[in-house]
């Protein structure tokens, strides 16, 4: 029903999104292992094989992501519209603490990969601090990714810190223009 909250053809949707950004992440690493192809320096025309055109279209297709972050919006657009059923402090916790922990768990493992590895050294402080606040994401933030595939939490979390105040704001801005 229209007024339930958990939708369950939105599970199936959500995995959907996973299936993608996966595919998306498992064609360039084929595309590394077995044809020794960096897919990003690549172009479409330029592979001779359907194969390796394949693994060129699923690692550029980004519409897993670009599915969640329509998700995102539109499940949490549905906690503040039409009446706020949470406050901002306490979707902001909730969703940190969704996020955080399983990021500090990876960003924990990248370490222990590069320090095992030996090939780098390990990162400065600076590097450090922007990765555990998602600044690698950020447009010409100059920090370096520990993790290459978290530059999406960055804009994840901008956007769920910043939508929500987009929509306090207009709620505000309605009150204030509506008739008493």
């Amino acid at each position: 029903s229209p007024s339930a909250r958990h939708i369950g053809a939105l599970d199936g949707l959500r995995g959907f999104a996973v299936l993608l950004v996966f595919c998306v992440h498992a064609a360039g690493n084929t595309a590394t292992v077995v044809a020794g192809l960096d897919l990003g320096h690549e172009s479409f025309h330029a592979l001779a094989t359907w194969p390796l055109r394949v693994l060129f279209w699923l690692q550029r297709s980004h519409h897993g992501v670009f599915l969640f972050f329509v998700l995102s919006g539109y499940l949490i657009g549905r906690m503040w519209w039409p009446h706020l059923q949470l406050s901002y402090a306490q979707f902001a916790w909730r969703r940190t603490l969704r996020i955080y922990p399983a990021f500090l768990l990876a960003f924990v493992a990248s370490l222990l990969f590069v320090k095992a590895d030996g090939a780098e050294p390990l990162p400065d402080a600076a590097r450090l601090v922007g990765n555990l606040f998602f600044l690698n994401g950020a447009p010409r933030s100059g920090i370096e990714p520990l993790n290459t595939v978290t530059w999406s939490l960055f804009y994840e979390m901008s956007f769920y810190l910043g939508f929500p105040l987009l929509v306090l704001t207009a709620m505000r801005a309605s009150a204030a223009w509506s008739p008493r």
